[in-house]
């Protein structure tokens, strides 16, 4: 189970302070987290800017993952402090992502991967949609 295409995007992540029906819960281990964020529509606009939307608005590339999303940016110390703070609010918020963060060889790129369980690519490309984010 997943996020489908034709599934509203505000009922698939933001479903805050309630419990989740069990269709929401990836595979059959225990363990497995929600495709949910605990920011509300309004909360995730207001916050925009500290949050992924607001990062990879300085992507200079960006390309979908099996589960998820990679961007790629110049690298910079400001880019990687901006990365390190994006990256701690999102766990708080959205624990079902997992982030890896790359240099590249020479140091001239920064990457960031975000992927979690099966539909996160489809949710982060809607999320990031201009239309949506902004």
């Amino acid at each position: 189970m997943g996020w489908t295409p034709g599934k509203r995007l505000r009922d698939v992540i933001w479903i805050p302070e309630r419990l989740l029906p069990s269709a929401y819960f990836f595979g059959d281990m225990p363990d497995s987290l929600p495709l949910a964020c605990s920011f509300s529509p309004a909360e995730l606009h207001a916050q925009r800017e500290t949050l992924l939307p607001g990062l990879v608005a300085h992507a200079v590339e960006q390309s979908m993952l099996p589960r998820g999303m990679r961007f790629r940016f110049p690298a910079t110390a400001e880019r990687m402090r901006q990365i390190d703070a994006v990256v701690r609010r999102e766990r708080a918020c959205c624990p079902f992502l997992e982030f890896r963060v790359g240099l590249a060889l020479g140091g001239s790129a920064l990457t960031l991967d975000v992927t979690g369980p099966e539909g996160t690519d489809q949710m982060l490309a809607l999320l990031l949609e201009p239309s949506i984010a902004a």
